[in-house]
């Protein structure tokens, strides 16, 4: 088949070699009798405007006389003064415009061979000689209708000529002899016919013709050999491309991964027999329907695959992990490579290989569930200690309260510190319910620029007066599905970190704008996916984040603070909150010129508003205690208050 499409293709070449050969010859072939005439019509010019020049001269001058014994006087001049004689007693003859003109044609045609014909013919003629001929009558007749100059090749005596037709307009000094035929300025008197032989030019039209043709014949031939040499290259570069197909098949089939070759219409070029063991189709079936690669990916990653399919033929290597549902129904994990390569006549294509991790990912889930269980544990270590302090004023405030029911006014206090601390632990749990992305959100359909609007008076309290705070809002609503005090929360801890950053002062930035993203974008540790975004960014001018503590900032209880000012809490709340609205976050830092933290998320539609049944917290257990006394050393002033 391919064999047939490079005959087809040869042909078509070849068709179309030839027919622009014999198109460019045919136009310059007729082109040449043009030029060449064009170049006679231009002497034929010359020639009529030497004449004309030297009839207006000798007009001009009312004539010029010469000795009779040399010219002969004019026999149809009829004016006084035509002969005159000198003082010496010389004859001069009065020779007229026309009369010279006349002698000088007649020397010129005996001087020229084949001779060239100039003549002045008139319709009103004196001399015989000036009558026009048929040809020169008909030209007249054109004259007057609008014609100013007639060229026509033709024949006299046997001779290829070309004559060239023009007429003389009266001028003022030719009423001196013109006058009495009746003629007035501005008419047209007559003619100059200029007929030069063109037996040269027409030698030269056909050398040149034939010349054009040989040119043409060794141009298609020229051309034909560089077809053929280049459908010769073309074959050897098809076997050679079939021999890579060939082996390339055999590779393909004897890998135990799934590999197949698309071009960017989305057909399928070649697959591997694996495909069978790992999904339970044939690759037949592949082939009869692309589709089925995206319709085996489960829900949650077909778009992102479909999309990473069509927008990736430009990129370099690109790398996704997504489940399939094979042919049985059971889900499988891929990992998929793509790489564009040069195939089918070098087009670029892209090479897949996916490879089945279903085990590995398992191994990996089952390590991810250990590890996570140690991260609890650290997590719980690491509050246990402030959560125990605040439990430990809690029950003592209420042991207090039973041995103080008489005092109402201190019963009140007790109360209130209790209130207080209780507050504190729920912050607190908030605040581990935010990182572990359990916290129950009340979704809502909200304006991004209009929350940061309202709390723009609350932050420039927090920040100081030593701190500038800036908003840029994009000018458009940016409507986000999310939870109020979620978004609250994740604007201050962003905003009270870059004021920490600062502590002799600076500028803090917070802007909007919609972010519209087209195809994939690759970060470092996550992958933002295709789609229209809300993007908050805030940004100070302060020490900026090291490179070695840039990793590190989103984890719970890693801070750079001094003891006591911070739990390190702050920003891997803002990253839970952030995750569990499905957003992104990230950092860019310089050291001593500040940091910018950039939040997406994504901007929300009518159909994407889900009701969220919202959990009621238990209330705490009222604990009475039997009037003890406790004696107790503690550095926390709630306690040592008990």
């Amino acid at each position: 088949m391919k064999n047939g499409i490079i005959k087809q293709h040869f042909r078509i070449i070849l068709l179309c070699w030839t027919l622009a050969v014999l198109l460019v010859t045919s136009l310059l072939y007729m082109g040449v009798e043009k030029r060449n005439l064009k170049s006679a019509v231009m002497y034929a010019r010359g020639i009529w405007d030497h004449n004309l020049n030297y009839r207006k001269f000798v007009s001009d001058l009312g004539g010029l006389y010469a000795p009779i014994d040399k010219i002969q006087p004019n026999p149809y001049l009829n004016i006084p003064d035509k002969i005159i004689e000198t003082k010496d007693g010389k004859k001069l003859t009065l020779i007229n415009p026309a009369y010279m003109m006349r002698l000088v044609f007649e020397r010129v045609a005996k001087e020229t061979s084949p001779p060239i014909i100039s003549r002045i013919v008139s319709e009103k003629f004196f001399n015989p000689l000036n009558e026009p001929d048929e040809w020169e009558r008909k030209n007249f007749q054109k004259i007057k209708t609008g014609n100013e100059e007639i060229t026509e090749l033709t024949y006299i005596n046997g001779e290829p000529y070309l004559r060239l037709f023009k007429p003389i307009i009266a001028l003022e000094s030719c009423l001196k002899c013109h006058g009495v035929q009746g003629y007035k300025k501005g008419d047209i008197r007559g003619a100059i016919t200029v007929a030069i032989p063109v037996r040269d030019y027409i030698a030269n039209i056909d050398s040149e013709r034939k010349n054009l043709i040989l040119a043409g014949v060794f141009t298609y031939l020229c051309g034909l050999i560089i077809i053929l040499i280049m459908n010769k290259k073309v074959k050897k570069e098809q076997l050679i491309q079939d021999s890579i197909e060939h082996r390339l098949l055999n590779i393909f089939d004897s890998s135990p991964h799934w590999q197949y070759i698309i071009n960017s219409e989305g057909k399928i070029l070649m697959m591997s027999e694996s495909v069978k063991e790992i999904t339970g189709y044939d690759k037949e079936d592949f082939f009869n329907n692309p589709d089925l690669l995206v319709n085996i990916v489960d829900d949650e990653f077909k778009e992102k695959y479909s999309s990473h399919l069509k927008n990736s033929f430009n990129s370099k290597v690109s790398t996704l992990e997504f489940s399939i549902t094979d042919k049985k129904g059971s889900k499988k994990w891929i990992y998929h490579i793509c790489k564009p390569i040069k195939y089918d006549n070098n087009n670029i294509c892209k090479l897949i290989i996916n490879m089945d991790i279903t085990d590995k990912k398992h191994m990996e889930q089952n390590l991810t569930h250990t590890e996570k269980m140690q991260s609890l544990g650290l997590l719980a270590g690491g509050v246990a200690h402030d959560f125990n302090n605040i439990l430990t004023g809690i029950i003592g405030y209420c042991y207090l309260i039973k041995s103080e029911l008489e005092d109402r006014e201190r019963v009140i206090k007790d109360v209130d510190n209790i209130l207080s601390l209780s507050k504190k632990a729920t912050n607190l749990t908030r605040s581990l319910l935010a990182f572990s992305r359990k916290q129950m959100f009340d979704l809502k359909l909200m304006d991004l620029n209009l929350i940061i609007a309202e709390m723009e008076k609350l932050l420039k309290r927090v920040i100081g007066e030593h701190i500038i705070i800036e908003t840029r809002l994009s000018p458009e609503k940016l409507i986000i599905l999310a939870d109020q005090s979620g978004i609250n929360q994740v604007i201050m801890n962003l905003v009270v970190n870059a004021k920490d950053a600062m502590p002799d002062g600076g500028k803090i930035i917070i802007e909007t704008k919609e972010f519209d993203v087209q195809s994939e974008i690759e970060k470092e540790n996550f992958t933002i996916n295709p789609g229209k975004y809300a993007l908050l960014k805030v940004s100070d001018t302060g020490q900026g984040i090291s490179k070695d503590v840039i990793d590190k900032i989103f984890e719970p209880f890693f801070t750079t603070k001094e003891k006591g000012r911070g739990t390190g809490l702050g920003l891997s709340v803002v990253y839970g909150i952030v995750k569990q609205l499905n957003g992104f976050i990230w950092v860019e830092s310089e050291i001593n010129k500040g940091s910018s933290f950039f939040v997406l998320i994504p901007l929300a539609s009518i159909d994407r508003l889900e009701q969220k049944n919202n959990k009621k917290s238990k209330g705490e257990e009222d604990l009475t205690g039997n009037n003890e006394v406790v004696l107790l050393a503690e550095d926390n002033k709630e306690i040592r208050e008990v």
